[in-house]
């Protein structure tokens, strides 16, 4: 339980900082050229799938989908760096012990 306390608050964290570089870095989601829209696209990339999934225009449940995709996927990136983490650090206590 403790360890879904920590994912959750590592993604909030995670959400709040893409958040911040989508609104105050300049250039938008839309107008990144070179390195940062590739580091847009990486962020991002629920925003963009669900807009060419739609195809029109956004409706009245895209924002709620679009929330749900891109705290489950800051969810899943979370919990997949704190696995690998974790994972690292039992083999290297493994190894010291033998």
């Amino acid at each position: 339980m403790r360890e879904l306390a920590r994912c959750l608050v590592w993604t909030l964290a995670l959400g709040a900082v893409a958040l911040l570089l989508a609104l105050f870095h300049g250039v938008g989601l839309a107008h990144a050229d070179g390195p940062w829209a590739w580091v847009l696209l990486l962020v991002f990339w629920p925003h963009y799938l669900l807009a060419d999934v739609r195809g029109a225009g956004p409706g009245p449940a895209y924002a709620p989908a679009l929330f749900a995709a891109q705290f489950v996927y800051f969810l899943a990136v979370v919990f997949a760096m704190r696995r690998l983490r974790r994972g690292k650090s039992r083999w290297r206590s493994d190894r010291a012990s033998q």
